[in-house]
C-alpha cells in the first residue's frame, strides 16, 4: 500500500475544498429545480477534477479497483437503496405517476456526481488514511463518523427535523459503505450503493410520493437496516479474521 505524504493536512484541505462545494448555497441564486441540480452536479464534478490532481502531486492513496467473484457476499447491501420502495409496494399507497423524466435525469446526474465525489474523498481517502493508522473497526466508525457530520452543511437547505434524520442515516450508510470499500477494495461498489441509495431511496421515492412517514416507514426501513448490519457485522469479523491472517503471515 502506497504512503502518503503530508496525508493529515493534505486530507484536511480536501475536505474543506468539499464542504465548499457541497455546502455552497445554490438554491440562493438559481431557481429553476433543473439547473440547479445540473450545476450541483458540475460542481461536485469540478471538485473531483481538484481532487484527483491533488491527491495525485500530494501522493495521497489511490482509488482501489480490484473484482472479485467473493464480493458477491456484499450485494445484500443493495436492500438499503430499495427499502422505501419496498415501504411503498407494501403499504400500497396512492403513487404519483412519474412524468418529469428531465427532472428525474436531473437528479440522477446529481446523485451520480454526489457518489464520484463523496465516494473518492470519504471512502477512497479517509477511510483508506484512518485504516492505515487504526484498527479496522476504528476506521470503519470514525468515517462514517465524519460522513455524517459533513452533511451538517444540509442544515441550511433542510427542516431540522430532516436534517438531523439525514445525519442519522447517513452515519448508518457510512459503515455499510466503508466496510464494502475496506473489503471489496473496489471504489465503484461504493459508489454503485452510494448512487442507488440516494436516487431511488431519495428522488424516486419523492417523485412517487410525497406523503407523511408512518410507523410502517420506519418498520420497514428498520427491520432492512437491521438485518444488514447483523450481516455487515459478520462480514466485518471475516475480513478482521483474514486481515490479521495475513498479517500473520508477513510477520
Amino acid at each position: 500500500m502506497k504512503k502518503t505524504s503530508g496525508g493529515l493536512i493534505s486530507t484536511l484541505i480536501l475536505f474543506c475544498l468539499f464542504l465548499f462545494f457541497a455546502g455552497f448555497p445554490f438554491a440562493n441564486f438559481i431557481v429553476d429545480s433543473i439547473i440547479r441540480y445540473w450545476v450541483m452536479g458540475f460542481a461536485r464534478i469540478i471538485f473531483l477534477i481538484f481532487f484527483f490532481f491533488l491527491s495525485r502531486r500530494w501522493e495521497l492513496p489511490s482509488l482501489r479497483f480490484h473484482f472479485s467473484w467473493a464480493d458477491a457476499v456484499y450485494l445484500p447491501f443493495l436492500f438499503l437503496s430499495f427499502s422505501n420502495l419496498l415501504y411503498l409496494a407494501i403499504s400500497q399507497k396512492n403513487l404519483t405517476p412519474v412524468g418529469d423524466g428531465e427532472m428525474l435525469l436531473s437528479e440522477a446526474f446529481f446523485s451520480l456526481s454526489v457518489a464520484l465525489s463523496e465516494e473518492a474523498l470519504f471512502r477512497g481517502l479517509i477511510t483508506e488514511e484512518l485504516a492505515q493508522k487504526k484498527k479496522m473497526g476504528w476506521a470503519i466508525l470514525l468515517s462514517a463518523l465524519i460522513f455524517s457530520l459533513s452533511h451538517s452543511v444540509n442544515f441550511f437547505s433542510l427542516p431540522l427535523g430532516e436534517g438531523f434524520a439525514q445525519i442519522g442515516y447517513t452515519f448508518v450508510l457510512g459503515l455499510f459503505l466503508a466496510l464494502l470499500y475496506l473489503g471489496s477494495q473496489n471504489f465503484l461498489y461504493a459508489v454503485m450503493l452510494h448512487f442507488l441509495f440516494n436516487f431511488l431511496n431519495n428522488y424516486l421515492y419523492a417523485s412517487l410520493y410525497q406523503g407523511e412517514w408512518d410507523i410502517l416507514f420506519f418498520l420497514v426501513n428498520g427491520l432492512i437496516g437491521v438485518a444488514l448490519l447483523i450481516w455487515g457485522f459478520f462480514l466485518f469479523r471475516a475480513l478482521k479474521k483474514k486481515n490479521d491472517l495475513s498479517s500473520l503471515k508477513i510477520d
